[in-house]
């Protein structure tokens, strides 16, 4: 009765564990200068739509942003960004998904961004590491940056920063 339990055990977990995909990421730490010499452009912008998609069954979520100003690199008006994880829920198979690391964007939301090309669409440098949350809007908008001396700068002074940074 026992042996039989303890087999019916083993062969439960060992079906949830071949069940459950998982896998692993490195994540290697950037400082500031490697996260700005790696990106192909750096933006602000301002997220104007979030959408998923499903490919192989692992999940993706597309952020578009609207370009305020280009520090360097030529992103033009927009740039979508893919980062992954998300939630497809639209899909015929929903799925959701949450990757360690990888940034959440939310309509209205606005950042400064360095950027890689990617096949599609542009990708965050380092996961989150390349992403600068801006706080306040208009001519209070502030973000914190390294090496900013006083903290948090208006978005205008980072974007100087990083343009001396890049030369």
């Amino acid at each position: 009765m026992f042996s039989k339990r303890l087999t019916l055990g083993l062969a439960s977990i060992a079906l949830a564990g071949a069940a459950t995909a998982a896998s692993a990421t490195t994540l290697e730490k950037l400082d500031f200068n490697q996260i700005v010499d790696r990106a192909d452009a750096c933006v602000h912008g301002v997220v104007s739509n979030v959408a998923y998609e499903q490919v192989d069954g692992a999940v993706y979520t597309l952020t578009t942003f609207t370009v305020s100003e280009a520090a360097f690199g030529d992103p033009g008006a927009t740039v979508t960004v893919r980062t992954a994880g998300g939630n497809a829920s639209n899909f015929a198979v929903p799925a959701a998904s949450v990757t360690a690391g990888a940034p959440r964007f939310f309509t209205g939301g606005s950042a400064i961004l360095f950027l890689e090309e990617g096949a599609n669409a542009y990708e965050i440098v380092g996961f989150s590491q390349g992403v600068f949350n801006v706080g306040g809007s208009g001519a209070a908008a502030t973000v914190s940056l390294p090496g900013a001396t006083d903290g948090r700068v208006a978005v205008g002074e980072a974007m100087d920063l990083i343009r001396g940074q890049r030369n």
